[in-house]
């Protein structure tokens, strides 16, 4: 279905079933808190098997950590909160001249 504007200009066809948006009138987050082991890899742009490996190793000398999970019955669950800063623990900055040891003489 179209709707006309009253120029006479055609509108973009509207998508079919109810609109959504990750955020509600309030600019509040609608989406899950909770996401699956794959809507985590996708979060993170990982694969699954590094979050399946980090939950299985737990933390081991010289490998990365995985974020926290839960458990719900059966289901492992990642909660968004944790993701974000899991990854602001793990960013890394450049060293710059300011950072670097004076050389020695």
């Amino acid at each position: 279905m179209m709707t006309r504007f009253s120029d006479g200009k055609a509108d973009l066809p509207k998508p079919k079933g109810p609109e959504r948006s990750d955020t509600d009138v309030l600019g509040r987050a609608t989406s899950p808190l909770l996401l699956t082991e794959q809507q985590a890899a996708q979060y993170l742009q990982c694969s699954r098997s590094f979050l399946a490996k980090s939950r299985m190793d737990g933390t081991l000398p010289g490998h990365t950590p995985g974020p926290p999970w839960v458990r719900l019955g059966r289901a492992i669950r990642y909660d968004r909160r944790d993701l974000e800063h899991w990854v602001d623990q793990h960013r890394h900055h450049a060293k710059g001249m300011h950072d670097m040891p004076a050389p020695a003489e």
